[in-house]
């Protein structure tokens, strides 16, 4: 399973207030990352005449590169 690089924005607090529940993390990085990509995509080429399939499955593609790289660099 690939990892989702955790919560997008986790809170520290919340998390050592509310140690013992199961918490919704919320967006996970794979998603912030991956809608950031795509954003930048569509500004770019536009949305005339474009099958989204394509730029989602990229998207996730370059979401996935981005957490390895930066899990590579943190030492995990």
């Amino acid at each position: 399973m690939k990892s989702d690089g955790g919560s997008a924005f986790p809170c520290q607090e919340l998390n050592q207030q509310y140690a013992n529940e199961q918490l919704d993390r919320g967006m996970s990085l794979r998603d912030w990352f991956a809608g950031n990509f795509m954003t930048g995509q569509i500004e770019y080429e536009g949305m005339e005449g474009n099958d989204p399939g394509p730029r989602s499955a990229w998207s996730y593609e370059y979401a996935d590169a981005m957490i390895k790289e930066r899990n590579k660099n943190n030492g995990k």
